[in-house]
């Protein structure tokens, strides 16, 4: 958690986790690598489960957004395999298909 913590005291980026009864049950990365009002997701293992996992998902992508807004990033991106379920899933939740390239689909999402 050290480098989470130390790349959103530079404005770098913020991880958010969900926890359940005091345990963490899920969390999502995001990078802002450069100067462009671009942030970057990583989580290439979600797909949809139709139960909690999904409202979870739902709830961190929305906390996402807000602090987005807050290090002054306009868009998400998320890279995914191209077809997979874990593309689906962020498709259903609003990300679209930006461009694809050597079998992965880069999805995104304005804020």
């Amino acid at each position: 958690m050290l480098p989470a913590i130390e790349r959103l005291k530079k404005g770098e980026g913020v991880e958010l986790v969900a926890q359940v009864d005091g345990r963490v049950v899920m969390s999502l990365p995001m990078i802002k690598p450069f100067w462009i009002p671009l942030g970057v997701l990583f989580d290439n293992n979600f797909a949809l489960t139709g139960g909690a996992e999904d409202e979870i998902m739902e709830k961190l992508l929305e906390e996402m957004k807000n602090q987005c807004r807050m290090l002054n990033i306009s868009t998400l991106i998320s890279p995914q395999y191209e077809g997979s379920e874990n593309a689906k899933a962020f498709m259903h939740f609003g990300f679209t298909e930006a461009w694809k390239s050597g079998g992965w689909v880069y999805l995104a999402m304005s804020i």
